[in-house]
């Protein structure tokens, strides 16, 4: 299987056909960037971002990304003050 995952955007506007590719890095329900979404580490997700690590656009085996996880354990995100 792939590490990543893949989406093509094709949709039609006032200018014609637009198109996008994105890739997403796929990442273990168990690593750190997904427990700490879980725990709602918001300063270890900002170690995890700013060392590169991880970025908020990874996804887990569903497709989800930290924020999905986050509110699919029905907790509301918390938004630094």
């Amino acid at each position: 299987l792939f590490a990543r995952r893949f989406e093509i955007l094709l949709h039609n506007s006032y200018n014609g056909w637009n198109q996008s590719f994105r890739s997403y890095k796929v990442k273990d329900y168990g690593s750190d960037v997904f427990c700490y979404s879980t725990a709602g580490d918001i300063q270890g997700l900002q170690r995890l971002f700013k060392s590169g690590e991880a970025t908020p656009f990874e996804v887990d085996p569903r497709g989800w990304t930290p924020l999905h996880v986050r509110t699919g354990e029905c907790h509301a995100p918390k938004m630094p003050s």
